[in-house]
This record gives structure tokens, sequence and C-alpha cells, in this order.
């Protein structure tokens, strides 16, 4: 029988019973029809405001056992990384701060930027070597390609005689 077919309780009785059936929107409708009929009693709806109840208390417990824990573990790690910058020799507000300054997310990164920015540059020399011309330095003005010539026979002859004398 089509709903047109139907005396209109028999029609607001089924859309009802549809509605309260439906996957979807069922609960909700059971909800709102518990608003208007406080007395009216489904027990699907009264287990799972429960079982909801019992998991959300539950949730919460497990939330704040796993913030604790990160909480520790945070501490934990921190302390082990304050022990670490003490033993490099440095002060742990300095190195947290670079940290955050430079965003650097390591504390063994900010303890090498920190040494590196304090190392000694290697000491320069206390005399510098000037640079000598060479002696014959007119004739390689007046003619460097016989110049250089002339010294690499120089260099020749030097390998030769150290060859046959060796």
């Amino acid at each position: 029988m089509s709903l047109e077919e139907m005396t209109e309780a028999e029609r607001n009785s089924e859309v009802l019973k549809r509605m309260m059936n439906h996957p979807e929107l069922g609960n909700e409708a059971k909800r709102l029809w518990k608003k208007i009929e406080p007395k009216a009693r489904f027990p699907e709806l009264e287990i799972d405001d429960r079982v909801t109840a019992a998991t959300k208390e539950l949730q919460e417990k497990i939330d704040a056992l796993e913030a604790k824990g990160l909480e520790e573990r945070v501490r934990a790690n921190r302390e082990a990384n304050h022990k670490m910058i003490r033993e490099a020799g440095l002060d742990v507000e300095q190195v947290e701060k670079v940290m955050t300054d430079e965003k650097i997310a390591k504390y063994e990164t900010a303890i090498n930027y920190l040494k590196g920015q304090h190392a000694l540059a290697p000491p320069t020399p206390d005399s510098v070597t000037p640079i000598r011309m060479p002696d014959d330095l007119k004739d390689i003005q007046k003619n460097p390609a016989a110049w250089a010539r002339a010294k690499a026979h120089e260099a020749i002859n030097e390998l030769k005689a150290k060859r046959t004398a060796g």
C-alpha cells in the first residue's frame, strides 16, 4: 500500500517508523522524539549513551597518561641534553637561545655552531716573506721567450747532470 492510499494517522505512523529505523538518521530522530516525549524509552540509545560515556572517560584517562608520559620523556631528554651542553663547556641558556634564534632543531648542531663561533682563527705568521724578483730582470724584459728557453735549458742540463752522477 502506498502513502497516498493510507489515512493520515497511518501515513504519520509509517513516516515516523521509517525515520526511527533509518540507518543514518534513526538515532537523531529518536533523540528528537525523546525531547518531545521525555518518558519514551529506546534501549539502543541508552546503551549507546552508556558506551559513549564510558569510552569518553577511558579516552580522557588515556590522553592524560599519554600527556604525562610525553612530559616525562621531554624532561628526561632535556636533562640529558643540558648535561651534554655543560660537558661541552657551554652555557645552557646560551645554547637554547642560539637554537631559537638560528632555528636549529638539534642540541648537537647548536653546540657545534657555538663552538665554531668561538673558535679562534689560526695565527698568521709574524713576518711575511717578500716576493723576490729574479736577478736577471733586464734579460727578461728584453726578450722573455729567449730568457724562458735559457732557463729551461739550464734545468734540463741540471737534471741530466744529476742522472749521470746518480
